[in-house]
């Protein structure tokens, strides 16, 4: 009879974190206007990089107007009105918020449905204002929208998301259209409620039922209605949990963790040296996420206005996800504008400018682009400068024209600020962004400020050379040298120097590089894979 899916949305098949804790600052400025008085750019920053590492409490989305005013009540003693904030620390909320949630919620007179709408109307606002922007800060995992599109199983979407907000996202985003009886959003009842309604339907008896979520705690309540023993049930691995979460789940029989590829298959920023000074390839610290899709479109629409004449919004959403999964061949921006025009020319025979787009897969593009790229510069008859300095434009216009929503399409990876800022470490960062981006980004979202002799940005040398000059100065002599980056490529040449023989080096398993890449790594002696939580503790 076949397969049901009844899938989460957040967390599941959408990274919205940047997205909900954006629209969660500008819904509490409106709800809570004299508290942000004070609150300056640095503060503002940090709440909404702790808004990214307590997201995994949050259950439906008015939550996260309490998290903002909550972070804002620990950090500035005159403003708090409620008996939990003094001394409370993020580990804190991320332990207890079910008991914090009534407390402050009382404390602060506030009405749930009022917040709800307050953050529909926000979102609708922006949506209704910046479409493109509001869509570009929000992405789905990678080959998500594929597995939705080409399933063989009868898919339903169960979420505590408003319903208009997935519905927008699944056709904007991930070109997918589903019957609006399909998407059961905020409003339509507790999931448990939605799984019987689902298993009661005559269509759906002698189905195979599977319930896939980020939330241990939904799979837990799950689990106390004898109703729904029927059900598969699944905590994904990449959504919004934490690994204490993960490994409760891992000794819960009823349960089974799910990694990505086999979601997919079944539903068919650089660091460095950390114990005296640290070099730090920009990626391997922060996700430009919406930003350099955004930006990507817009300077590939000024450079050849001509290719996008037949170009509709669900061709361009194709695009957008694309270039997620095609990130990792990326080593300088302005190849970004070379991906846009060659994913068009796959689709679109017509305006076929080379001879490599015939035929060409996105597997095609990881695993030739260092051989494709050369080929289309020439038959394009494109300028590498040209193209940067055009990039580079573009953003200064979005930065100089709408910096807050600039800043708000990037993120810092969890807990990557706070170790920066107090790292014991000597850091610097080495990255093909231009300097000047690396250097806003790390003021205003990380509250973080390098002297600009410390950022070796676009335009100082490969990062082998800038390498050399690092460990020649005087200041450094005798010091332990390590190098973290998220392109395999890039290590491998540092092998390739004799010279670079002291430096100790680590691919970052969270930045933009894929499985075969890290087990590439993982065969070469010399460098190490490093994960997240142990890059922080070691800056630290």
């Amino acid at each position: 009879m076949g397969d049901l899916y009844a899938l989460d949305f957040d967390g599941v098949l959408c990274d919205s974190c940047g997205e909900t804790a954006v629209s969660a600052v500008k819904a509490a400025k409106v709800r809570w206007p004299g508290l942000f008085d004070n609150v300056d750019s640095t503060l503002e920053n940090w709440i909404v990089d702790q808004m990214v590492t307590v997201r995994p409490v949050v259950e439906t989305g008015y939550e996260t107007l309490l998290l903002v005013r909550l972070l804002l009540e620990t950090r500035i003693p005159s403003i708090r009105k409620s008996s939990v904030s003094e001394g409370l620390t993020v580990e804190g909320i991320l332990d207890n918020w079910l008991k914090l949630k009534p407390v402050i919620m009382e404390e602060w007179d506030e009405n749930r449905e009022i917040l709800i709408d307050l953050f529909g109307k926000v979102r609708d606002e922006w949506l209704e204002n910046d479409f493109h922007t509001w869509i570009g800060a929000n992405r789905f995992y990678p080959g998500v929208p594929d597995a939705l599109k080409f399933a063989s199983s009868r898919i339903f979407i169960v979420t505590t998301k408003q319903g208009r907000f997935a519905d927008a996202l699944l056709r904007e985003l991930a070109g997918v259209t589903l019957p609006p009886e399909r998407i059961f959003g905020l409003g339509t009842g507790p999931k448990v409620e939605v799984l019987k309604q689902l298993q009661k339907k005559p269509e759906h008896q002698g189905m195979k039922l599977h319930f896939v979520e980020d939330r241990l705690a939904t799979l837990k309540n799950v689990i106390k209605e004898p109703e729904l023993d029927g059900w598969n049930l699944y905590l994904v691995d990449w959504g919004y949990n934490t690994q204490k979460e993960r490994e409760e789940a891992a000794s819960i029989p009823r349960i089974r963790l799910l990694e990505l590829s086999d979601f997919r298959r079944e539903s068919e920023v650089e660091w460095g040296i950390f114990t005296l000074w640290t070099l730090i390839e920009f990626f391997v610290i922060a996700v430009e996420r919406a930003l350099f899709l955004l930006s990507s479109q817009r300077a590939a629409k000024v450079r050849w206005p001509g290719l996008f004449d037949n170009v509709d919004s669900t061709l361009e959403s194709w695009i957008v996800e694309q270039m997620f999964t095609v990130r990792p061949v990326v080593e300088t921006g302005y190849e970004n504008l070379l991906l846009v025009r060659l994913l068009l020319e796959m689709r679109i025979p017509s305006i076929r400018k080379s001879s490599v787009s015939e035929g060409l897969t996105v597997e095609g593009i990881l695993d030739n682009w260092s051989k494709l790229k050369p080929v289309i510069m020439e038959e394009w008859d494109e300028n590498r400068e040209i193209l940067i300095d055009l990039f580079g434009k573009v953003r200064d216009e979005w930065l100089e024209n709408d910096l807050d929503t600039w800043i708000g399409a990037n993120r810092f990876y969890p807990g990557v600020p706070d170790a920066l800022k107090f790292a014991s470490s000597r850091i610097f960062i080495v990255t093909t962004k231009q300097g000047r981006f690396a250097d806003a980004l790390l003021r205003e979202l990380a509250g973080v400020t390098i002297p600009p002799e410390r950022i070796f940005g676009l335009g100082t040398g490969p990062k082998v050379e800038v390498l050399k000059q690092l460990q020649k100065k005087p200041e450094h002599q005798g010091m332990k040298l390590h190098f973290v980056e998220d392109r395999l490529a890039t290590l491998k040449n540092v092998i390739k120097e004799p010279e670079l023989d002291g430096w100790n080096l680590y691919l970052g398993d969270w930045g933009y590089n894929t499985k075969k890449e890290r087990e590439e790594a993982a065969s070469i002696p010399r460098i190490r894979l490093l994960e997240l939580s142990d890059f922080s503790k070691k800056l630290k």
